[in-house]
Order: C-alpha cells, then structure tokens, then sequence
C-alpha cells in the first residue's frame, strides 16, 4: 500500500461538524498502579529475558506468566509461576529476569506488593514478547481516587467568562500527585501554546484538591479538563477510517512499516485520543481485545499529525474510533530527487 499526502478534502473528513458539546466537562483517567510506576528498573532499561539459546536456535516456543511478591524495598521478588507454556528453560530465563527487580515507594513493613509479569517467547523474533504488567492492587487505587474532593465542595473549576468572550477553549490534561490525604497534590498541566490561560485555570483549581482517603503510598491521577463553547465544533468528526488518519501521519513517506493486519484478528475497533506531543497518543481496543495487537497499537501511539496549529488545537486531547480493515502495509521511505 502506497501513502500520499492528502489535500484540504481530507482535513475537512477529519475535523468537520460535530454534535453540541456541553460547555465544560471532566474525564478523569484510570489511575496507573504507584508500584508500576516507582519498579526499578524502569521500564527504559530493564530489558527482557534471555532467549533460552538451545531453545532458539530449535525453534522452540514458549510463556510465562508469575507473580512477583514484595514485601521490602530493597529486597528481590518471591516468585510464583502462575502460568507456563514449553520447557522449564523458560521459567529459569524470567527468574533470572525478575531477581533484580525492587519496588523502593513500597513502605517498610506495610502491606505487601503484588504484580504479575507475563512473557511470550517466539523464535521469529530475537527476544521475547512483553505482555505487560499488572498490579493486583489496582481497585485499592481507584477506590482512593475516587474520593478526590475540592476543598471548595465545587465539582469542576470554572470557565471565566473573559475566556468565552474570547472564545479561548481547548482540552487540558492534568497529573495531579497526591502524597498526604489533607496537603495539595503536586500539579503538572498539559496542553497547546493557544490554551495557556485555560492550563493556568486548571493548576490553580488543582491546588484545593484533596484525597482523604489516601493511605500509605502516594498515589497520581489524571484528569482532561474540556472547556468547549456549547454548540461548537472542535475535534474529530465521527465515522473517521483508518485509511484517512493514517494519511496524516507526519513523516509517513520516511517510515518503514510492515504489518499485517490479517494476523491481528481484522477487522477490529480502536479509540485513539490525541495527545501528542508531550505524551503518547492513549490507544485501547474496543470489544474482544488480543494481546497479538500491543505492536501495532505501541505505533499508533507514536503518530503525530502533520496539520495546522490551529487544526492540532481542536484535536488535542479528543478521540477518534475507527476500525481497523483487513490489510498488508509495507512502506517504505521514499528516495530523495
């Protein structure tokens, strides 16, 4: 399949008419496990297992899955092999894998940690599989998020007026990290040059947000904060194709790119908020996810869209649910003339 630029038709498929909006909305995320988040070594440089060679060089597969178990933060793992697919080389390979791991935010002599890990080992491919990691905590983690409050017994801040008149609106996003149940959250806000003073509105509300019932380990929680002129048309427009979002992937003509989509389950449905480029765009599978997908979706986490500033400004912070065809990419970078 051959990419081109597309001209001002597309831009218009992307960013057309949508439904009135109601002039101000929150959406907080799912929190991320505070034990995921402080593992060491991080997720930058822990690597992965060993391929068992022998293994390799057979063409032998296999999987693993275990729990790690902390109950210091400074000792190594207990490991439990929850699940296991091929010979005992590949249970040996994550031990050695997981014995450094450490978890130095867990408090000395407070309740146990508890994550599971899970490995694929196919010979295609020259190391493993990461399947992702889990924390068995993670309800504790949203049961104490959903008790945030604002000292002000306010749902949501306000929109200023002065900003409507101007007809300021975007999308912010906000972390918001909350070490003690009756102290301000540590306040970090996100967004585009043109909502500056819509960024300012949000990390001033931050500061009377409270967690009191917040226990132990500090916890961090995201939020998108929308401020929309009611009837206004600012993001995505529905029925998107795939096809068309990919087009504007900037620097698309310079990628290497071989997927396909056939081995993935096709057709199946994602949901991509945009949030480049200060993070990576947020994707999830809608309906009956696979684990075969993580590669594919890890790439459209990276897109980054070659349009206006003004036209980034209405995407940022939206999402867009398309379906993904039944296809083969093979891209190439084209030559320079």
């Amino acid at each position: 399949m051959r990419v081109r630029a597309w001209a001002g038709w597309l831009l218009g498929a992307v960013l057309g008419l949508l439904a009135p909006l109601h002039a101000w909305a929150q959406d907080r995320m799912s929190v991320p496990s505070p034990y995921l988040q402080c593992l060491t070594p991080d997720g930058a440089t822990r690597g992965d297992p060993e391929y068992p060679f022998i293994a390799f060089k057979t063409g032998a597969t296999g999987r693993v899955k275990v729990a790690l178990s902390f109950d210091s933060p400074t000792s190594r793992p207990q490991v439990e092999v929850l699940e296991k697919e091929g010979g005992a080389e590949f249970v040996d390979a994550v031990r050695d894998h997981v014995k450094a791991f450490r978890l130095p935010c867990l408090a000395a002599g407070g309740v146990p940690a508890r994550l599971l890990f899970e490995f694929v080992f196919q010979p295609d491919r020259r190391e493993p599989i990461f399947l992702g990691a889990q924390d068995t905590a993670d309800a504790r983690w949203q049961q104490q998020a959903a008790c945030i409050k604002h000292v002000s017994g306010a749902q949501k801040p306000d929109y200023p007026e002065l900003l409507r008149l101007k007809e300021i609106q975007g999308r912010v996003r906000a972390q918001f990290q909350f070490t003690a149940p009756d102290q301000p959250p540590r306040v970090q806000v996100f967004g585009r040059p043109a909502n500056k003073a819509l960024m300012d509105v949000v990390a001033d509300w931050g500061q009377g947000l409270r967690v009191p019932c917040l226990e132990g380990t500090p916890i961090e929680v995201g939020f998108w904060y929308v401020f929309i002129l009611e009837g206004d048309a600012y993001g995505f427009k529905p029925g998107l194709r795939f096809i068309e979002l990919l087009s504007l992937v900037n620097g698309i003509e310079r990628q290497t790119v071989n997927i396909d989509t056939t081995t993935l389950g096709c057709p199946f449905d994602l949901r991509l908020r945009y949030q480049q480029p200060d993070r990576k765009n947020a994707v999830a599978q809608l309906g009956n996810a696979q684990a075969s997908r993580r590669e594919f979706m890890a790439w459209l986490e990276s897109w980054q869209f070659k349009l206006s500033a003004k036209d980034l400004d209405r995407i940022y912070g939206d999402a867009v649910t398309f379906t993904v065809p039944c296809l083969k990419i093979n891209l190439t970078p084209k030559e320079s003339t």
